[in-house]
């Protein structure tokens, strides 16, 4: 495993955001690691600048669970993101603060 890039998604955030976009030009999995509070938090992905974003899934690596339709507790995860081209995260509710980084 190569680590292509650090994505700091969210840093000590209490309040619903959306955060900047990553480009992904060679990566093929992505580890997201959430620090806090319970909330959902999804990680969205698109082919192309003028493409929807679509919440991704992803596997729970503490209990190998799939995850879909966000994620709603701290952890580490891994998605599969072989092929998108554009991430962010957007954090849809939190109970308080979240950090979430990839």
């Amino acid at each position: 495993m190569v680590i292509q890039k650090n994505c700091e998604f969210v840093t000590d955030s209490s309040t619903p955001i959306v955060s900047k976009v990553f480009p992904n030009a060679t990566g093929d999995a992505l580890t997201l690691q959430i620090t806090g509070t319970d909330g959902v938090y999804h990680l969205e992905g698109r082919n192309n600048r003028q493409g929807e974003w679509v919440s991704l899934a992803g596997i729970n690596l503490s209990d190998f669970s799939a995850v879909r339709g966000g994620f709603t507790k701290a952890g580490m995860y891994e998605i599969g993101i072989m092929g998108v081209r554009e991430l962010r995260v957007r954090v849809e509710s939190t109970l308080g603060s979240v950090s979430i980084f990839g």
